[in-house]
């Protein structure tokens, strides 16, 4: 096996910590945006989307109490 040097070895380092922030920040942006994406998706199909089932299940919830 080949044996980097220092300077190549922090190279490295630092290519693997950056891939690792920008795994970080698509999965950030991905969660972040999970909820309007399920509704966009949702919309399409002509469905309920999910914050009005939410405020309807609310509703339900208050008019049974």
């Amino acid at each position: 096996m080949t044996e980097l040097s220092p300077d190549a070895d922090a190279a490295s380092a630092r290519a693997e910590e950056q891939a690792r922030q920008r795994k970080a920040r698509r999965e950030a942006k991905i969660k972040a945006g999970a909820g309007d994406r399920l509704n966009k998706i949702t919309g399409l199909g002509g469905g309920i989307q999910r914050g009005e089932l939410d405020l309807l299940a609310s509703e339900q919830q208050q008019h049974q109490t």
